[in-house]
């Protein structure tokens, strides 16, 4: 491919775009780096950089797009031949210390919910959105290995040492002046693969050791029920998730670039 502008800037012309480099030029950079290779070149020979696998489809180079948030949410994708959208390569940064939402199934990226999230994410910018995916609603859990007594002795009966437990996520609350509050909920509930459960199961503050209930997602008329904590769900997380850039991403801008 020849190199042009992507979308964004204008160019040095008047060309609008941020200009995109020919694979060409990409392959003469990284053959130049050749001569940083450190290692024994009869046993690791080329260059230390690499053009990545994802690049090529069938053995054929590929024109990639990405959309990145920050430096490590970023995902890669192309069109095939009917213009749907292949996601090629997508990062769990920021998703991946939750629980799987839904069922996989190995070596299927298509029952992948990273790759469903960044689909979303993706339809959001460049398609029209699907219908919400059925796992949006549910409680988004954290599983931890149960490691000290005092957890034991609270879920006492429920699970074993080295097993696993579930963490909700509470939503932070705060005071009249709109100051975060200190005394936030810790909780921890059974762990279970029967997701449309968790909902129902109570949780205990580990903090004071009284269950309670859960309640996924904010009450929109700001009604709560009475022994019930509200509680992020997978839609929450993926909501912050598309505008929570990292500390240091100072352009607070979505960046959808071609890589040709």
């Amino acid at each position: 491919m020849g190199a042009g502008y992507a979308p964004g800037e204008r160019g040095p012309n008047g060309e609008y775009g941020i200009k995109a480099l020919s694979w060409k030029d990409m392959d003469d950079i990284v053959r130049r780096f050749e001569l940083l290779n450190p290692y024994d070149r009869e046993k690791l020979p080329g260059s230390i950089l690499k053009i990545e696998d994802v690049n090529f489809h069938n053995g054929k180079r590929i024109e990639l797009f990405a959309l990145a948030i920050s430096a490590k949410r970023y995902l890669m994708y192309h069109y095939d031949a009917q213009g749907n959208i292949v996601i090629v390569d997508a990062k769990a940064h920021g998703l991946g210390y939750l629980y799987s939402p839904r069922n996989t199934v190995e070596n299927d990226p298509a029952s992948d919910w990273i790759h469903e999230a960044w689909h979303r994410v993706l339809e959001d910018e460049v398609t029209r959105p699907r219908p919400t995916l059925d796992w949006f609603d549910f409680p988004a859990m954290m599983r931890i290995a149960v490691t000290t007594t005092a957890i034991l002795g609270m879920l006492k009966g429920i699970t074993k040492p080295k097993h696993f437990i579930f963490t909700p996520l509470p939503f932070p609350t705060y005071d009249r002046n709109g100051t975060k509050l200190e005394e936030n909920f810790s909780l921890i509930m059974p762990f279970s693969k029967r997701r449309e459960e968790w909902a129902s199961t109570k949780a205990i503050d580990t903090r004071t050791g009284k269950k309670y209930g859960i309640h996924p997602g904010v009450d929109r008329d700001g009604h709560k029920t009475p022994g019930k904590i509200w509680v992020k769900t997978y839609g929450n997380i993926l909501g912050e998730y598309r505008e929570h850039q990292e500390a240091w991403w100072t352009s607070g801008a979505w960046s959808i670039a071609t890589v040709k």
